[in-house]
């Protein structure tokens, strides 16, 4: 019978892996400081976040309740396990590293669960004080509780498709004649045209938001949406070299926060006029988005960020 697949988790640059090393051969299991960490059993990844229901008790003696729009609370994520080590040193080295996971109250950790079918990543804090304890002289038991504010599940390749501003095109064989002459040694085909627009799609069971990088130089670049009308409005050059990023989500993405936007490091949102709802992918959808400037600059490039998500 061949070997079961079991998940790998990474947090806080610790590998642990769901496969068990004592059915098989401990010492290839050890890492480079001598610990094999392994998760027995894990809880609220998989599963969705918790509903946040919005419910008010209808007044008097009508029956019921009024029902407003409902959303999702954090997700809770659990992992228990054991490390076994190589030596009692080793063993003593990992009891301090465990109790120091994810130890920065300032900082959201990259919580990663990665399987032959799915690679996926969500954002953590400590939810509880981390529990790791001395089973043996080689043997540690722990548990560890993280709480994600942004319950999705995001993939972890990210999508960038990219275009420059629409050009209709130029030059090129004639076609509209009685024929064409094949004779010449080389044929010019011309400038094929180009619509200046990206197109990405949502896997997922949730919406999720783009990130747009627009590259200069450029003056007043504009991203259109034609399904709901939305419009992302810029008032302002960009000089070569320099890239304006919007973050259309309200967590921060690949490092710019929340519906920022910025020059390379300058916050520029006051220069942002958003006309409609901030674009986003709804679940098993695509996203369709032009680029559009108030000049032809054929060095202008648009490209958008964007990842499935998963509740």
């Amino acid at each position: 019978m061949g070997e079961m697949y079991a998940p790998s988790w990474i947090v806080d640059g610790f590998h642990f892996s769901g496969m068990a090393p004592y059915h098989r051969n401990l010492g290839q299991e050890y890492d480079e400081n001598g610990w094999a960490h392994i998760v027995e059993k894990e809880s609220g990844f998989i599963t969705g976040a918790k509903p946040r229901t919005n419910r008010v008790p209808r007044a008097g003696t009508a029956p019921g309740s009024y029902r407003g729009p409902s959303s999702r609370e954090e997700r809770i994520i659990t992992l228990e396990g054991r490390t076994w080590t190589r030596t009692r040193q080793d063993r003593e080295r990992a009891e301090l590293a465990l109790a120091g996971l994810c130890a920065n109250p300032d900082e959201l950790y990259e919580f990663r669960r990665a399987t032959d079918v799915m690679d996926q990543t969500i954002l953590v804090e400590l939810d509880d004080a981390p529990m790791v304890e001395m089973i043996n002289s080689h043997t540690l038991k722990w548990s560890f509780q993280f709480a994600a504010p942004d319950p999705r599940k995001l993939d972890t390749t990210w999508q960038q498709p990219v275009t420059g501003l629409p050009t209709a095109g130029s030059g090129g064989l004639d076609f509209s004649g009685g024929g064409l002459d094949i004779d010449p040694l080389y044929l010019d085909f011309g400038e094929p045209s180009q619509d200046g627009s990206v197109m990405v799609g949502n896997e997922g069971t949730t919406d999720s938001w783009p990130l747009f990088a627009v590259a200069g130089p450029v003056i007043n670049p504009v991203i259109f949406e034609p399904a709901t009308g939305s419009t992302l409005r810029y008032t302002g050059t960009i000089p070569r070299g320099q890239v304006l990023w919007i973050n259309c989500a309200i967590e921060t993405q690949r490092g710019v926060p929340g519906h920022g936007v910025f020059l390379d490091q300058s916050n520029r949102r006051g220069s942002l006029a958003v006309l409609g709802e901030w674009p986003r992918v709804g679940a098993m959808r695509t996203g369709y988005y032009q680029f559009f400037a108030a000049d032809y600059n054929g060095d202008a490039l648009m490209t958008c960020w964007f990842r499935s998500a998963w509740l």
